[in-house]
């Protein structure tokens, strides 16, 4: 938060070369043995904030991801992780597109929730847990006018945690894992 309050400032009082995108993507985890839903829906927005002659620029991400899973004979569960990435991010100007690669410390707090049938002493077990670990994405978007653009980004993240309430022996479960979607976006 304190990057983003000096980013801003500073962005106001030269011309900007900063930007927002909101994102619509996919988040695939993957956990072997485990009751964790590998695909989920991601939606956030995406912050770049420089000054007009700074060669990189302060990324700030709020991502929010949602997944639902379950088998025929097992509970059904849902796993919710909402994130504040931190870092940077470097962009390149090609032609109309603006291609870019950036990386970071991400923040993702977990929620993890199974439903059974009535039929069990405890038909509802949930837990929540807090995850720390770095990030990278890559990305391209297209100019659409003056101030809009289209594109598309990717990004790694490597975070794991321990849902203990869960589980009867600690299990180091990835709220991480690879995402990709699409990007719409106003610079300034």
């Amino acid at each position: 938060m304190l990057a983003t309050a000096v980013a801003l400032l500073a962005c106001a009082q030269a011309r900007s070369e900063s930007s927002a995108h909101l994102l619509l993507g996919q988040k695939h985890t993957s956990e072997d043995g485990f009751l964790v839903p590998e695909t989920g829906t991601n939606f956030g927005a995406l912050l770049s904030f420089a000054g007009a002659d700074w060669p990189i620029h302060v990324a700030v991400d709020l991502l929010d991801m949602s997944a639902d899973g379950g088998s025929r004979f097992g509970p059904d569960v849902e796993l919710d992780t909402l994130e504040v990435a931190v870092g940077v991010r470097k962009f390149w100007k090609v032609g109309p597109a603006r291609t870019y690669v950036g990386g970071g410390i991400a923040m993702i707090r977990a929620t993890y929730e199974e439903r059974r049938d009535e039929r069990f002493s405890d038909p509802v077990r949930n837990a929540e847990s807090d995850a720390y670990g770095p990030w990278a994405c890559g990305g391209v978007a297209w100019r659409l006018g003056r101030h809009f653009d289209l594109g598309f980004d990717v990004r790694w993240e490597i975070a794991g945690t321990d849902f203990e309430e869960i589980y009867e022996t600690p299990a180091n479960i990835d709220v991480g894992g690879f995402s990709y979607g699409l990007t719409f976006g106003y610079a300034w």
